[in-house]
């Protein structure tokens, strides 16, 4: 007869491995393949086609939870020139408006550990855009920015406790970055360029942004406090925005520097950077895989806008909607919850849930 210790071993080896399998994922995508714009999701190799909405106003700006549970999205189906901010199951049931306001209410973003959203609105002045926070069930809202001038593109630190965001309150377009509940706020750079676009790494120790400081929009890096910056791409075509790949080994972006807009890589430091795609049609708005191994890009290559995917080294270049109307913004999840990458990371899992059962 199993020990009870031995069986609590057992129980845990197939639940560590059926975690250490590669995670099943999941792309978001925005089409109007039904003649207005909803939130599709599919397969990594284009099958298993959903629609998510189905409204005759627009839907857009899909995030998921971290769990994968949910999708918060926006929406105009209140009309009015409003925009709303929904949440649904990841299969579309369960529809609910969080935001209920007669404003535009854009851009949600998830925490890190999925117990806030953080969002772009005007519902104190029609004219300036602050930044507020809710729970997910829409509860609790807060303003965390409260200023005349600008205040957007917030982006939350890997660890939930920090958001970076922009804001001309000093004339020009800065990045500041202020704790989750709005307190500490902190101007991270100052130069008479613009500033946008701030991007965590995943370790959170640096930010990468893009700056027209030199003329041209450049992706630039520095500290989490704003030391040590460095400029990585110096084009006379526009660079970004940056994105991060989830093992924080590579950015890739978007640029203009060999006349028409490709999709490149580059590590953290500048060096090693390559062109991931090559034609004259508009490639774009890169998304990466959750194992960072692939990334999912827009392309106008077929004479509308689709959503392919290349390898991170740029070969096997895939079409996955192929349909003759506009398919973009994907957003990749790992619908597991969990992403085990590197192979470490599986073990220091082993060793926590082990210490459970001794």
């Amino acid at each position: 007869m199993l020990k009870p210790k031995t069986v609590c071993h057992l129980i845990i080896l197939i639940t560590f491995f059926s975690f250490s399998k590669i995670s099943q994922t999941q792309i978001t995508f925005i089409s109007d393949r039904d003649w207005n714009n909803e939130i599709y999701a599919m397969d990594p190799n284009g099958d298993n086609l959903r629609r998510l909405t189905n409204h005759p106003a627009y839907d857009g700006q899909p995030s998921w939870s971290p769990d994968g549970r949910e999708i918060v999205f926006v929406t105009g189906r209140g009309g009015g020139g409003d925009v709303e901010i929904y949440v649904m199951n990841s299969n579309g049931n369960n529809l609910r408006n969080l935001t209920n306001h007669p404003a535009r209410n854009i851009s949600p973003s998830w925490s890190p550990n999925g117990r806030g959203i953080v969002f772009m609105s005007n519902r104190d002045e029609v004219k300036n855009v602050e930044i507020y926070i809710m729970d997910p069930n829409g509860n609790d809202l807060r303003r965390l920015t409260n200023h005349p001038a600008y205040d957007g593109q917030p982006n939350w630190s890997p660890d939930g406790r920090r958001i970076a965001f922009v804001s001309d309150r000093d004339l020009n377009y800065e990045i500041y970055v202020m704790d989750s509940n709005g307190n500490n706020l902190r101007r991270l750079t100052n130069h008479l360029g613009e500033d946008e676009s701030p991007s965590w790494s995943p370790d959170g120790q640096r930010i990468a942004f893009v700056s027209n400081r030199n003329g041209r929009f450049n992706i630039y890096i520095m500290d989490s406090n704003g030391n040590n910056l460095r400029n990585l791409t110096n084009h006379p075509g526009d660079d970004g925005p940056p994105n991060w790949s989830p093992d924080g080994q590579r950015i890739t972006f978007q640029s203009l520097m060999d006349g028409n807009f490709n999709i490149y890589v580059m590590d953290p430091n500048g060096d090693n950077l390559r062109r991931l795609t090559d034609h004259r049609a508009f490639d774009g708005l890169p998304s990466w895989s959750s194992n960072s191994k692939q990334i999912a890009f827009v392309s106008e290559r077929d004479l509308n806008y689709e959503i392919y995917v290349t390898d991170v080294n740029g070969i096997n270049i895939r079409n996955l909607t192929n349909h003759p109307v506009h398919d973009f913004q994907p957003n990749w999840f790992n619908s597991d919850g969990y992403l085990v990458s590197p192979d470490s990371n599986l073990m220091t899992m082993w060793g926590r849930i082990k210490r459970a059962c001794d």
